[in-house]
């Protein structure tokens, strides 16, 4: 459902189609996650947070595509349409009589947005399987470097991240098939697979492990080659201070009294990491947040307090 949001927010007329109307449950059960709306709050029904975050700018619409009406009504809106998206698991809509083909012959122009956990193609017990956020994140990689070291377990991302980049990448993936229609007039169909998106997030690490063989575990609230690069404890709260290259680390040592030149090397600043972390943090506790970031500005320091939604 992010995909068309963004795409709804730069935008783009969407339509959003659910189950048959009045049906319980619906067939988005985005509807229904709580925490929903209080009493009041939502023009008709109470429905989710979740749901009003990500159904804004649409218009939805109930459609049983299992009947030959709704189909057919599916049909006419993708003549109209340059768009479709769906996220249902592969095959769903091949089993409607819904396949690419034949919405194509509906409209040759469309661009179609296939996005799911592992992808259209593949081993059928792993496109067949259910996925979610979390999926995502544990089958891209992703949750192995998050948290600290073993034997602690991975933490998640403490939002539904997964979901974001991808439909990120799926409303940018449309947004390609647009253009390309209006250059050839051919429309294309896109398979936009979520653990596939979070494995970008992984960086360079399938190159550190095809090339030195190292298979980088979880580092905690540092980072496991940017250094300082990590979380510490002010006077009054949490802040973030990094200073990973030459110029800011020059920087940062004056500010906390390193005189030893042997520090400017960063092989042996890795070698002596505790020694520099503990400096810092002994200054972070010397300061409060406000005090730490305005050194931060006073000195070109990237210093900044940890908000969170109320400040």
């Amino acid at each position: 459902p992010r995909a068309s949001t963004y795409l709804g927010e730069f935008g783009a007329e969407v339509i959003h189609i659910e189950g048959p109307p009045f049906q319980r449950p619906y067939a988005d059960p985005s509807r229904t996650l709580i925490p929903t709306l209080p009493e009041g709050a939502a023009p008709q029904e109470s429905v989710s947070e979740s749901w009003v975050q990500y159904a804004r700018n649409k218009l939805s619409l109930g459609l049983d595509l299992r009947a030959p009406e709704g189909r057919a009504v599916f049909l006419e809106l993708t003549r109209q349409a340059d768009i479709w998206i769906e996220s249902s698991r592969p095959g769903t809509y091949d089993r409607l009589g819904l396949d690419d083909r034949t919405v194509w012959a509906a409209n040759p122009r469309l661009t179609i947005v296939h996005v799911s956990g592992f992808g259209q193609t593949g081993l059928p017990e792993r496109v067949g399987a259910p996925s979610f956020d979390l999926i995502g994140q544990a089958y891209s990689g992703y949750l192995s470097l998050q948290g600290e070291p073993d034997p602690s377990p991975p933490m998640r991302a403490g939002t539904a991240l997964n979901d974001t980049v991808t439909g990120l990448a799926a409303a940018a993936a449309a947004l390609m098939g647009y253009i390309s229609v209006e250059r050839t007039g051919q429309g294309q169909a896109v398979d936009v697979a979520q653990y596939e998106i979070f494995f970008t997030l992984l960086e360079n690490l399938a190159l550190d492990y095809f090339v030195r063989g190292v298979v980088r575990g979880r580092y905690g609230r540092g980072h496991a080659r940017l250094h300082p690069y990590d979380v510490h404890a002010a006077r009054d709260g949490w802040v973030v201070f990094a200073a990973p290259t030459p110029d800011t680390w020059r920087r940062t040592k004056e500010l906390i009294g390193f005189t030893d030149p042997g520090y400017d090397d960063p092989q042996y600043r890795a070698n002596h990491r505790s020694t520099v972390d503990d400096a810092i943090t002994r200054f972070c506790r010397e300061h409060t947040r406000q005090e730490l970031e305005e050194i931060g500005r006073t000195h070109d320091i990237a210093i900044s307090r940890i908000y969170d939604i109320s400040d």
